[in-house]
């Protein structure tokens, strides 16, 4: 099984890195360095050498900062030109690098775009080293969110439905081209886990996390269970995240380690005593227990 690491040791220590040939799924409220750790993850992964490698990612919140990421790739003293392709005069913004931003607007273009990319990389005999989406579950979300509460529960089976054949297709290239496939998902909201505490019947889940049992995740019950990496972020104070490592081909679950996210990306938090792995339960318990309160959780 191969990996490609992050910048942080201690993630390193708990998880590996990012599973190769699998889907890996990050989910987190804001802010918590999901999208910083799909841009550590290629500048990790870059093979200067190999120049049919390439980076695809599926912006679906026009977030994806490719400025931030130019920023961090500079510092490692990567090729910018060779990464994130030539300065256009016109526009000033670097196009035709092996970073390949694809921003959609619509769950309809997302689950084409996916279609698209297997042809694209066939046509060009790329070799993918990541496949990203950021966020997968944004779309699924709002058309939840568009329809009466009477009819929600039919409409997130329906897209659910979507969501597994974009997973299965994405599992199928990881497979083929030996790539990590890194998924963005969102935490339930308070008002969504209110709503399911209360009624027994799925429909009254507004948040969209229809079917999903173990995790406070949205996306339904198919991503949890294709996921062979699920990591849990909370954020805490001065850019410092608790990474909780919640699902595992083969490194032990339910503990968790910090990292930080700097001017500089992912990095070790400097207090040492935060480098150590260590055992979760009374966060966990908070995390599944649907009457918590994650807000307050301390960590």
């Amino acid at each position: 099984m191969e990996f490609i690491p992050t910048s942080s040791k201690a993630l390193n220590t708990l998880m590996d890195g990012w599973i190769r040939g699998g889907i890996n799924t990050i989910y987190g409220e804001a802010r918590t360095g999901k999208s910083t750790l799909i841009m550590d993850a290629i500048l990790n992964s870059y093979e200067p050498d190999n120049s049919k490698q390439v980076f695809l990612i599926l912006d679906t919140e026009s977030g994806f900062n490719l400025d931030r990421l130019e920023i961090l790739a500079k510092q490692r003293k990567i090729n910018l030109d060779d990464l994130l392709g030539p300065v256009d005069p016109e526009t000033k913004r670097r196009v035709g690098g092996r970073v390949k931003v694809c921003s959609v607007g619509s769950f309809d273009d997302q689950h084409e775009t996916i279609k698209i990319w297997e042809k694209e990389i066939q046509k060009n005999s790329w070799q993918p080293a990541i496949l990203a989406v950021d966020s997968f579950v944004n779309f699924y979300h709002q058309s939840l969110c568009n329809v009466p509460p009477q009819y929600m529960g039919n409409q997130a089976r329906i897209q659910q439905g979507r969501l597994a054949t974009e997973t299965v297709h994405l599992l199928s290239l990881a497979q083929r081209y030996n790539s990590a496939v890194l998924l963005v998902s969102w935490v339930k909201s308070k008002l969504g886990r209110k709503l399911k505490q209360k009624e027994s019947d799925v429909e009254s889940d507004i948040e969209a996390g229809f079917g999903c049992i173990e995790f406070n995740m949205i996306g339904g019950p198919r991503l949890e269970y294709m996921s062979k990496v699920l990591l849990r972020l909370y954020r805490a104070q001065r850019r410092t995240i608790a990474a909780v490592l919640l699902k595992h081909l083969n490194k032990p679950t339910d503990y968790y380690t910090w990292f930080a996210i700097t001017s500089d990306g992912i990095e070790d938090v400097l207090d040492k005593e935060k480098n150590r792995i260590e055992r979760i339960e009374v966060l966990l318990d908070q995390i599944r227990n649907k009457e918590a309160k994650y807000e307050g959780v301390q960590l």
